[in-house]
């Protein structure tokens, strides 16, 4: 866990408020490592399946072996909402059938941000 912890103190320096703006960005952090940021909109939550279909062919475009999930929140709140949840839960599920793990999801706003892995919201 340590070294997991490691990486993802690491992959947090990617994280700028310019991200916000992004409609999405895929990052290596490291050859084992993608940092995917997107940012939200109306539209990805009403068409919730395309997203999630892009997001997982951007998983398994590279060889990788982990990935970090970075979303933004325009209103400024951190907490996770319930769409927030499924969507990590579907992606998690994802991971697992591929073989990639899901180290983080982090929600990023101009109030800061939030870990799913500091809040204990990702299951070991």
């Amino acid at each position: 866990m340590e070294k997991v912890n490691y990486i993802i103190v690491s992959a947090k320096r990617y994280l700028r408020q310019d991200l916000i703006h992004l409609v999405s960005e895929a990052r290596a952090v490291n050859r084992d490592l993608i940092l995917l940021c997107w940012a939200i909109r109306r539209a990805i939550v009403e068409k919730q399946r395309p997203f999630l279909r892009q997001t997982i062919a951007e998983m398994i475009k590279d060889t990788i072996k982990a990935v970090i999930f970075v979303h933004n929140h325009p209103s400024g709140d951190l907490q996770p909402s319930d769409a927030d949840l499924k969507m990590h839960e579907q992606l998690t599920e994802a991971g697992n059938i591929l073989g990639i793990r899901v180290l983080d999801h982090i929600i990023i706003s101009r109030r800061g941000h939030l870990s799913f892995q500091e809040a204990g919201l990702i299951k070991s």
